[in-house]
């Protein structure tokens, strides 16, 4: 059995607050907005709420939300078993994977919204993470359902972990706040 020497493979991630403020200084912030869509396709408010929030605190956020792109395709998508359906599901599946990786990789970081753990915003998660070694924010907003915390794999790629989209609105307006003022305070 062929031994994966994980240091090679991924880079050294800068864990904390500090990628998320680095990100920040740019004077365009591009974000991918991962979240769960499978089976609860019609629970997606939360990604105009986050997109409105995100603008509200600055124009300098650019978002780019998969569900724009995948609410057409899930239409298409059979539930049939026979071999036909599943080679034409393989393939939009292909096509949706291919286009959330190159969406995600021309961002900055990922807002990951979780009212409910999905498989693919974990993927997007990791991917961000530990391939790209870029920042993660995590929106958790547990349920009676989900209460029992959120999974070590995802808290473990997430540079920072918030309960609520305030709470996180809050760290962000904050932070372009001191970025504005230490420049102010360098020119003066």
């Amino acid at each position: 059995m062929k031994k994966i020497n994980l240091e090679k493979v991924f880079k050294p991630r800068r864990l904390g607050s500090a990628p998320i403020l680095d990100v920040l200084k740019k004077s365009e912030i591009h974000v991918y907005i991962a979240g769960p869509i499978s089976f609860v396709e019609e629970l997606q408010d939360y990604r105009k709420t986050i997109r409105e929030g995100l603008e509200k605190i600055s124009p300098k956020f650019k978002i780019h939300d998969p569900w724009e792109r995948e609410k057409v395709t899930m239409g298409d998508i059979k539930s049939s078993i026979d071999m036909a359906a599943i080679e034409e599901r393989k393939s939009i599946a292909e096509e949706v994977i291919t286009a959330d990786l190159k969406d995600i990789s021309s961002c900055d970081m990922v807002v990951a919204y979780l009212f409910r753990i999905g498989m693919g915003t974990s993927m997007e998660v990791f991917f961000m993470s530990r391939i790209l070694n870029k920042p993660v924010i995590v929106v958790y907003t547990p349920t009676e359902e989900t209460h029992s915390g959120l999974p070590l794999w995802l808290y473990g790629h997430a540079n920072m972990v918030f309960q609520s989209k305030k709470g996180m609105y809050s760290f962000l307006r904050k932070g372009l706040e001191e970025i504005e003022g230490n420049k102010h305070e360098k020119k003066a």
